[in-house]
Order: C-alpha cells, then structure tokens, then sequence
C-alpha cells in the first residue's frame, strides 16, 4: 500500500503543466488548493472571533466592528499563505503566472462578486446604512440585520429575513428612517363631508393623535388641509414616531384610524364617500309608464300561496345594520362590572388585546395555587369549578 502511494505520488509530480515559459507541476495545484482551502476556513473563524468576542469591548459599534474584523482577517489570511506556501518550497512565482492566465476569465465570471465586494465596501466604509436601521428598497421595508462584503440581511415584519445584493444599495435610491434622525413622520390622510366644521375636524384629529401613547407629543401632531375633493374636504395627519418603532407603524396607524373613526362618530363627522350629481336634460320621460318593469326578487311560498312572515322577518334581519354576531365579546363585557363604564373605543382595545382560547371537554384551564395573568370570560359552554379543601 505505502509502495503504491509513494508510486502515485511520484506520478503526480511528473505531470506537467506549461503555462506561458513556465511549466506547472499537478502536485503544487494540489497543494495551492489545499492552502487556499485551509486559508478560508483559517479566516472565517478569525473574523466571526474578532466581531463577536476579540473587538466587542474595544468597539463598541458593529458596523466599525465588522469592517476592521474582515480587513484583519483577509490581510492576515494573505500574508499566512504566502508564508505557508514559501515555507512548503512552493515557486511563488507561479501565483504570478496562474494569476495572468486566469486573471480574464476571473474577471468575466466574477463580475457580479466583484461589484457586491466593492459595493459592500462603500456601505461600510461610508456608513450610511448600519446594522439596526429601519430602510426601504423599493418594496422591501425591515431592519437591517447584518451587512457582509457581498449581501445585506434585512429583518422583515413577518420574522423571515431576504438577503439583498450589495450592488443594489449602490445602485437604487433607499430610505433610511434612522439616518442621523430619531424621529420619524407619518402622514395619515381623512377625508371628510362638504359642510363639516374645519375648525372642529382639525380640534378632534389633534386630540385622537394626543390620545395615542406611541406618538411623540415633540415633535406635535399636525392637521394639514391638503385641498378640496370632488367629494370630501382633504386633510392630513402628521405624526412622529420614534425610528425604533417603525417596525409597527401600521399597527400605530390602525389604532390611531379607530380613535379617529370613533370621535367622528361621538361629534357626527361623516366621512363621505364618492358620488356623482346626474343632471337630466329631458326628464319628463322618467314617467311611470316609460320606466323599465323589472321583477322584484322573489320570496318563498307555503303551500297555501302565501309568504311566510318568518321569511321577512329574516331578509329583515339581514339588512340590518347594527348586527351582532352570535357571541358578542363587547356585549359580555358591557355585562362585567369592571368594564361597563367603558366607551366603544375602550372596549374595543380590551378585545385587542385577549384572544379566543377552545377547550376540549374534562380539559383544566388552571389549578389552584397557580400563578394569576390573565382572566377568562365564557364565551359559549360551561365550566366546572373544584376546590381543594384539607382537614386538619
């Protein structure tokens, strides 16, 4: 066995390569692969190193910390193959050679590496855009996770993460909500009817935005009359928020489009909707007798002929507008002493907050003695109550 591997290896140094005047023996690709191989693992390990324990409490921001982490690891990885290659006896000078044979098609295949490399560069060199940002790329809004000399993870909203190019950070305009700034604005649009009071939309809008604790008070909130619509008085809400917290700007938003609903109501603020005035220039011909007869819609008969009563009083029902659904949680809670004094508004932010829980039956929801966090209201079924008593 050792006499057929000493034959192959002598095999090996046999075959020769000629590239330009040199020649290339297989047995020094062999080792240069090999090199380069153990050089890559050699500077990953020394660069997640220096970011997450060698630089963490000597640089404090991850940005500086990653760029001086990769220029360390990639100058100290060169340097230890050139050491290691000189040391084997490896002809350095073939590095020259392999370089200005493959130096074109290198350049043609990793075009694209290149451009992120470069690009990567620039992001951290410059930083403009650091780990913890809120940014926007087209259609894409999350926090910026991590940025490597290739890519840039960006957290988004639903818990997944996308890697993106560095080249298209270069190349495409971003928004960046933290870029020297704290504060951000978002402008929420209401319409409202032709004949509202200004003074009293532009008094109730403040006041929902002062309502809600996620808004900062500093900067203040600001109505901006935005213009006349075909069918409403056009205005704007400007509020600002902390950077931190753009990563919930809808649920900020919603919550601030149910105050704002619920005062318009309480001091009967009608948001229109779009309609159009029809003018007839002939309209003595809409008589009784010229106008179309189409069938009603037709309700079921008995066997008798006649309509049921409990047939109208269902399609009655239905058109209802103030329905309830079956179980009605803001009906049960209006029910419960400590919650009866509450407005629509607040109710509503009680039922935002629990959530529906199905038990299967003889299931235990609690014991006793456990920890109270929460309260239960029946919803539909019933439960069944033990208590544990000891005799002394």
């Amino acid at each position: 066995m050792i006499e057929f591997l000493a034959n192959l290896l002598n095999l090996v140094k046999t075959i020769q390569f000629q590239v330009g005047r040199s020649s290339i023996s297989l047995d020094e690709i062999i080792q240069l692969f090999f090199f380069i191989f153990i050089t890559f693992i050699f500077s990953n390990y020394f660069s997640r190193f220096l970011k997450n324990q060698g630089l963490k409490k000597v640089i404090v921001d991850q940005g500086t910390r990653y760029i001086i982490s990769n220029l360390l690891s990639y100058g100290s990885s060169f340097f230890l193959l050139l050491i290691i290659l000189q040391s084997t006896g490896f002809d350095i000078s073939v590095l020259a050679v392999i370089g200005g044979g493959l130096g074109i098609g290198l350049g043609l295949g990793f075009q694209d590496f290149l451009q992120n490399f470069i690009s990567g560069l620039t992001l951290l060199t410059e930083r403009k855009i650091k780990t913890g940002d809120f940014i926007q790329l087209n259609d894409v809004q999350g926090f910026v996770q991590e940025i490597s000399t290739r890519a840039m993870v960006v957290k988004l909203k639903d818990g997944s993460s996308v890697i993106i190019p560095n080249s298209h950070f270069v190349e495409n305009q971003v928004f960046n909500f933290h870029y020297e700034t704290t504060t951000v604005r978002l402008k929420l649009p209401i319409n409202v009817a032709y004949g509202s009071d200004t003074t009293l939309v532009t008094e109730v809008l403040l006041v929902s935005a002062y309502t809600e604790y996620n808004i900062l008070q500093v900067p203040s909130p600001q109505v901006i009359f935005t213009g006349f619509g075909d069918s409403s008085l056009d205005f704007e809400l400007w509020v600002w928020i902390n950077s931190d917290q753009m990563g919930f700007q809808h649920e900020i938003l919603s919550s601030l489009r149910f105050t704002i609903e619920y005062k318009f109501r309480q001091n009967r603020i009608v948001i229109p909707f779009p309609q159009q005035d029809l003018w007839l220039k002939n309209p003595e011909i809409l008589t009784q007798d010229n106008l179309p007869k189409e069938p009603l819609p037709a309700l079921p008969k008995d066997s008798t002929g006649s309509i049921d009563s409990s047939d109208i009083q269902n399609l009655q029902n239905k058109r209802a507008t103030n329905y309830e659904p079956h179980i009605s949680i803001r009906g049960l809670l209006k029910k419960v002493g400590s919650f009866s004094h509450l407005n629509e508004l607040r109710l509503r932010q009680v039922i935002e907050v629990g959530r529906l829980k199905s038990l299967n039956a003889n299931e235990i929801l609690f014991r006793e003695n456990d920890p109270g966090h929460s309260f239960y209201i029946i919803l539909s079924g019933n439960v069944e109550v033990y208590a544990e008593t000891f005799e002394k």
